[in-house]
């Protein structure tokens, strides 16, 4: 789990997805990796999942990246907006999305 300049973060944070190993590819073919949006400098391929892991080991998916609400520098996850209003015992279905 890395945020978005690579580096490792500690358990409980937010983070992206990243592996590295050589079931991973190391880059594609005439396509450069000039801006780092597809691997870290370190050569972890980024997957744009966004995740947290608790303090058990158990890594929690929370959302993709790229469909992440940017709010005053906040990042927040349409899936855990819906799972929040879901929990309600008056909401059957609920569904979020940026406007």
């Amino acid at each position: 789990m890395t945020d978005d300049h690579g580096k490792t973060l500690p358990v409980g944070s937010v983070g992206e997805v990243c592996v590295l190993g050589p079931d991973f590819t190391k880059g594609y073919l005439d396509i450069p990796n000039v801006d780092g949006s597809t691997f870290h400098l370190t050569g972890h391929l980024r997957t744009a999942d966004q995740e947290h892991v608790d303090e058990d080991g158990y890594l929690f998916l929370t959302g993709r990246i790229e469909e992440l609400i940017n709010k005053g520098g906040e990042k927040l996850s349409f899936v855990e907006i819906d799972n929040i209003f879901a929990q309600h015992q008056g909401v059957l279905e609920a569904v979020c999305f940026a406007i």
